[in-house]
């Protein structure tokens, strides 16, 4: 693993909010568990995905700490997955490091994409683990005043960081307060960033690295949820701020995943899908607080008409239990008949010991349909993921149990330095990577999918609504414009950003399109065959009208009366002969009749 970093370890925060710490403390520790490559294990990084390179933000690591019980700290790297060519997880070159300064602040929640150009970071809760140099010193730079109305971005060019103000929006509620804890996705279709629910909690920074962490601004229980849909264009470099139907959606859904069914976005919009997490609602006072989000419904949110619709689910046996802490992300067929959700494992409310469910699941869209996926995973919560190559699902970090120090004592997770590959079209876990999508290497459907729903590897699904149908009209025709069509698509969605997002490719079904061409050659043909046929015929009659006949041996030609009274033969003469003769004059009052040639123009101008 390269590490890389713009500043000196001893410098990365500025002087500024370091005033009230004279010096840095020391922390007992292992300097060479420091390194981003030896960290034992890690939980709440953000994944994103753009040309085939995935970039991973924020969280939690721990750190061994020799032989001693490994504990956290500040995640304060981006790290770089390079997946532009085939390659093996082991390979150590797959992964580099870049150290993060310390005037950019290290959320644990919140919003994080990456486009062609930038890596943008706006809006959660701040991290509450200390922020250690790799020599061990205690840094109090894991605090920051800034909520969302900046946007930090990294420039993936240059590696540098810097923030900036955002534009508010003209009318209504602006985006100045922090966001914690919603759902995240970015349609790279548009090129913007949407953030839905959660809350304003602004988490909480550790004064010393002997202290607990202390809340900034708010305590949770201060905190209050937030229904609206959050919009960011780094084009205008602009929010939108829109309130939803709570009756439809909800005043505060934490940790669920919202996900782009990458072969609906485009230019103008997409759909997305919005599944689990926990609701708070604090609109009924007298409702439970705390309670799972049911996988038997799921939201619908169409970006092109600012529109959410709900839809019930079905599933062959059981259904999903509720989690939150899930990851998900999303795989089009490739002809758009249908787009397959994955999700993996997560943590369910009443969980004994909060250990992580080891579960994998697809709902198969616009059927709605769950299907379970028999295969064995590690239990993982709190992990992220992105699609990759459209075909493959990465996962990153995540634990098995615990939150706290309950979580210390779980085994390190340092297999491959901790990412894990799905092949979301043969449905099962692998170390290789084939590389780039493209023909037989693209994404294909499962045969798992496609025995539920109809059709084959390309698509063709063949159940293209729910069994009990759609809940409203508008949400029937959202999909049936949808699926199957020519769109652009990309890299699939993923619940924290993709990439995909990556240029589009059109996706098309290349036997209507060869078929079409062939039907309108044949018909060409045709026509032409038929317009010779006419000519010839036309032709053909008009030299018989100009051509001798005899009438009983005699031959009628018109005939002229000579200065004796005796009629003479007019001579005949040939239009387009090899011999020379002088022009001769007409009879007077006589029409010459046309040539074949002036009969064929003055047919083509009629």
């Amino acid at each position: 693993m390269k590490i890389t970093s713009s500043f000196p370890a001893a410098l990365i925060f500025p002087i500024s909010l370091i005033v009230s710490q004279a010096a840095s403390a020391k922390i007992p520790v292992n300097v060479d568990d420091l390194d981003p490559l030896k960290e034992c294990k890690r939980r709440e990084v953000k994944l994103s995905e753009n040309n085939n390179k995935v970039y991973m933000y924020g969280g939690q690591s721990w750190v061994k700490n020799g032989t001693k019980t490994p504990f956290q700290i500040t995640n304060h790297y981006l790290r770089i997955a390079d997946f532009t060519t085939a390659r093996d997880l082991s390979d150590s070159s797959i992964l580099t490091a870049h150290n993060i300064p310390g005037d950019i602040t290290i959320y644990q929640t919140g919003a994080f994409w990456a486009d062609s150009k930038r890596v943008y970071v706006v809006g959660g809760s701040v991290n509450d683990e200390p922020w250690l140099s790799q020599s061990g010193d205690f840094l109090p730079s894991n605090f920051s005043s800034f909520k969302g109305d900046t946007i930090f971005s990294y420039d993936i060019d240059s590696d540098k960081w810097k923030f900036e103000s955002a534009v508010q929006p003209n009318t209504g509620a602006g985006v100045t307060d922090s966001f914690c804890c919603g759902s995240f996705a970015y349609n790279e279709g548009n090129g913007k960033a949407y953030y839905f629910s959660g809350n304003n909690q602004p988490g909480a920074r550790s004064l010393d690295p002997d202290s607990g962490p202390v809340y900034v601004g708010r305590t949770n229980e201060e905190s209050k949820g937030n229904g609206n849909l959050l919009t960011f264009d780094p084009t205008t470099f602009k929010w939108t701020n829109v309130t939803t139907d709570t009756q439809l959606t909800t005043t505060g859904t934490e940790n669920g995943q919202m996900v782009y069914l990458p072969g609906t976005t485009t230019s103008s919009g997409g759909i997305a899908i919005q599944l689990g997490g926990i609701r708070r609602d604090e609109s009924d006072p007298d409702a439970n607080k705390e309670q799972m989000e049911s996988m038997r419904k799921v939201l619908v949110y169409d970006s092109g008409t600012d529109s959410w619709y709900g839809q019930a689910t079905t599933a062959e046996g059981d259904f999903p239990p509720g989690r939150w802490y899930f990851c998900a992300v999303a795989a089009s067929a490739p002809d758009n008949s249908s787009h397959n959700v994955f999700m993996y494992a997560g943590e369910a409310q009443d969980t004994e010991g909060k250990e992580a469910y080891s579960d994998l699941w697809i709902l198969s869209v616009p059927s709605f349909r769950w299907i379970r996926v028999d295969v064995d995973s590690p239990a993982r919560k709190s992990h992220g993921c992105t699609a990759v190559a459209e075909k493959y699902m990465l996962t990153y970090g995540g634990v098995p149990s615990g939150w706290g120090e309950e979580g210390d004592k779980d085994d390190c997770d340092q297999t491959n330095y901790g990412l894990r590959l799905f092949d979301m079209s043969t449905l099962a876990w692998t170390s290789k990577y084939d590389g780039p999508s493209s023909g037989k290497n693209g994404v294909k459907v499962p045969k798992l999918v496609y025995d539920a729903i109809g059709g084959n590897e390309q698509g063709d699904a063949t159940q293209t609504a729910p069994t009990a149908g759609f809940e409203t009209a508008a949400l029937s025709s959202l999909f049936h414009r949808a699926s199957p069509t020519t769109s652009t698509t990309s890299t699939p969605s993923s619940s924290t950003g993709s990439a995909n997002p990556a240029t589009k490719k059109n996706s098309t079904n290349i036997g209507a399109i060869v078929g079409g061409v062939l039907g309108g050659l044949i018909v060409i043909l045709l026509t032409i065959l038929a317009i010779l046929w006419l000519l010839k015929r036309k032709k053909k009659n008009a030299a018989a009208a100009s051509a001798p006949y005899e009438v009983h041996g005699q031959d009628i030609y018109p005939r002229e009366i000579d200065g004796n009274g005796q009629e003479r033969k007019r001579n005949v003469y040939e239009m387009y002969g090899d011999v020379e003769r002088p022009p001769q004059e007409l009879p007077a009052g006589h029409e010459s009749p046309l040539p074949q040639h002036a009969l064929l123009a003055d047919h083509v101008r009629r």
